[in-house]
């Protein structure tokens, strides 16, 4: 069975395949409708993840919306979109690259933070464990000299 990619993961996979894409827009001539919507290939970015493109989908349209796209007074802020228009034009499966990074970078934050309690706790406990075993072959052969 595939492991589920994370929400980091699948944010991380995005930012890599499309910061070149972000950086790049020229209003001059430009390759997408705004700057700041990039459009995504779903079934690339499912087939880096090794799962179905509904799932990509699903999770970045009902789960990271929801969660990271935000109400801004009379507009709302979207993390991703089905679509934009704009003069007639249309882009599919947009996300909003700032808003990805920001969430990105707080992920990876959290993620870390979870990462350095884990190795202070795994070095805590070889600690424990070597101090025990000296103490028991102290104890042991100590003992025994005497």
């Amino acid at each position: 069975m595939a492991t589920l990619p994370t929400d980091r993961e699948l944010l991380r996979e995005i930012y890599d395949r499309y910061y070149r894409d972000f950086v790049s827009f020229d209003p001059a001539n430009p390759s997408r409708l705004a700057k700041v919507f990039v459009p995504l290939d779903l079934v690339l970015i499912a087939n880096e993840l090794k799962v179905d493109s509904e799932l990509v989908f699903g999770r970045l349209y009902y789960h990271l919306e929801s969660k990271y796209g935000a109400p801004n007074g009379k507009t709302d802020i979207h993390l991703f979109s089905i679509s934009v228009s704009k003069d007639g034009k249309t882009d599919r499966h947009v996300v909003n690259f700032p808003l990805l990074e920001s969430t990105l970078a707080s992920l990876e934050y959290e993620h870390r933070k979870f990462l350095w309690a884990t190795g202070i706790a795994i070095f805590s406990t070889a600690v424990a464990i070597t101090a025990l075993a000296v103490s028991i072959v102290v104890n042991i052969f100590g003992h025994r000299a005497a």
